[in-house]
């Protein structure tokens, strides 16, 4: 009989295909849960010499009913005599079938030991080697200040969509990128290149990356990724989404209670200054991450380049063909839920084309030679931690659900503008379903709330990009405006086939953003 990881190996290969199909969907950072698993296989593993248990780091296969594949990375850990509480857990795979229940197979991301091993093999510039590739821990220069002190302890942060975070002595960040996505990982891109070539530094450092590299026998430039970064851990005061929220929940209590007499607007007004100094602040670093994203005009990377009528054509087909998926996916749902939503057959053949209509704005950013440049794509208020009086702007993968190309491709910095406001929308609603009061005068609050901060914030976004004085702004202000419409559009349609797929009860936030921002005069 061999060892324990060898048995784990074989039993992954044959039998435990069925629990791995049955396991993946249960995760928080599956990006498939609407489709139906065919076929569960391990691509490649290395097992991690030294760890105290057995311990993995695996590629698995995943094939579907429609014949697509993806692939996604796991951190595994044999566990023997699980305790009974522990064996109920979502981070629970199997139980070996021939260790008389002795040996449990477990998450590893929640194991300390598992998650030092791959912060030591960073430090050390470790290589693994799997069957067919190598797993290749490369540090940075900031890895021999920020790893001479050994860590000990290891938290996993709850609460990510697409990747697994864990934290370590509050002084690092590993993240485990859970969907294994060939060619270059934007998050590390762009960190790199503002750490080392910009003075920008509303970002954390990059501590080193863990790569897969496929052998030289495999496609390697089909199968090789990144699977890991290591980044400092930045002390802060939490995330602009969970602050927001709380900010107009007590905003919400506040005016909700007689104790002036003043109008209620005014109230608001006086209530939100410090979220309009806040927000005014993120729209000005917000700004200053675009100028240093376009500093460089040598690497063909990240090298500003005009935008043309080629990219407006291939944004409006693009963006045209997101809105007719997402329409057809309403007209797709039930009549009862439809219902709900006060959607008729009318309102949407009504909001279907004057969506497609209001793309023709996007034409505006050939009145002058913009530039598109690399952006963040995925811009909301989960993606900054507030940090005192300052800001530090996390997560540049861009929208998960898009093409690693897509996600890498330059664009116009209106995206991220648009990004946010929709992100103040989407705090002032959730705010709104947290708290108990009167429906209509809750959402003229938060209503006005949303316009103080989205004003502050673009605002604070001009005042470092000028239109007509950074080449990635349109000439005026009022061509700026034109083109952040059509980008908040976009983002509005993007959000209503999230949550058709993956949050329903959500789905009314974004609609009513639709309907709100296509009855602003065009």
């Amino acid at each position: 009989m061999g060892s324990w990881p060898d048995r784990l190996i074989e039993y992954m290969e044959s039998e435990g295909r069925e629990a791995l199909a049955d396991y993946l969907p249960r995760q928080r950072w599956f990006g498939a849960k609407g489709k139906r698993i065919v076929s569960v296989h391990l691509h490649d593993h290395a097992v991690l010499p030294g760890a105290p248990r057995p311990t993995l780091l695996a590629i698995v296969a995943v094939e579907f009913h429609d014949g697509q594949l993806e692939r996604y990375v796991l951190l595994l850990v044999m566990t023997p005599h699980l305790e009974p509480n522990q064996a109920s857990t979502p981070d629970r795979l199997f139980n070996l079938p021939d260790s008389a229940g002795r040996m449990w197979v477990t998450d590893a991301t929640a194991d300390a030991d598992a998650c030092l091993k791959l912060v030591d093999g960073i430090r050390d510039s470790l290589q693994w080697q799997g069957r067919r590739g190598t797993f290749r821990c490369l540090p940075t220069i900031t890895a021999d200040s920020t790893l001479t002190v050994p860590l000990r302890q290891a938290k996993r942060l709850s609460g990510e969509q697409s990747n697994t975070s864990i934290v370590l002595d509050q002084r690092v960040i590993l993240k485990l990128i859970r969907k294994f996505d060939p060619g270059v990982n934007p998050d590390r891109e762009i960190l790199e290149f503002l750490n080392t070539r910009t003075r920008y530094q509303s970002v954390p450092p990059l501590i080193g990356s863990i790569d897969y590299q496929a052998s030289f026998d495999e496609d390697s430039s089909e199968l090789s990724a990144t699977v890991g970064l290591l980044q400092t851990f930045i002390p802060n005061d939490g995330d602009g989404w969970r602050t927001a929220i709380e900010h107009v929940k007590t905003l919400l209590h506040d005016t909700r209670t007689p104790i002036t007499n003043r109008r209620t607007d005014e109230l608001v007004q006086q209530s939100c200054q410090t979220d309009v100094t806040a927000m005014r602040r993120l729209g000005a670093i917000t700004a200053e991450l675009h100028v240093a994203l376009s500093s460089d005009t040598t690497d063909p990377a990240f090298r500003p380049e005009r935008i043309t009528e080629e990219d407006i054509s291939a944004w409006c087909s693009g963006m045209a063909s997101q809105i007719g998926t997402v329409f057809g996916q309403l007209r797709a749902l039930d009549r009862s839920r439809q219902a709900h939503l006060q959607l008729t057959e009318e309102e949407m053949a009504s909001l279907e084309f004057s969506c497609e209509k209001r793309l023709d704005g996007l034409r505006t950013l050939l009145d002058d030679p913009v530039t598109k440049i690399r952006v963040h794509g995925d811009y909301h208020l989960g993606q900054v931690l507030k940090k005192g009086e300052e800001f530090i702007i996390l997560d540049f993968e861009g929208e998960p659900a898009r093409r690693l190309e897509e996600r890498r491709a330059k664009q116009c910095a209106l995206k991220d503008v648009a990004g946010m406001l929709r992100s103040f929308n989407y705090a002032a609603c959730a705010a709104r379903r947290e708290g108990k009061g009167d429906v209509h005068d809750d959402e003229r609050i938060t209503t006005l709330w949303e316009r103080l901060v989205s004003d502050a914030f673009w605002s604070g976004y001009t005042a470092m990009a000028r239109p007509g004085q950074v080449s990635f702004m349109p000439g005026t202000h009022a061509g700026a405006q034109t083109v952040l419409r059509v980008f908040e559009l976009d983002k509005t349609i993007y959000e209503i086939g999230y949550e058709l797929n993956n949050r329903p009860d959500w789905l009314d936030i974004p609609l009513n953003g639709l309907r709100r921002i296509l009855d602003r005069r065009a």
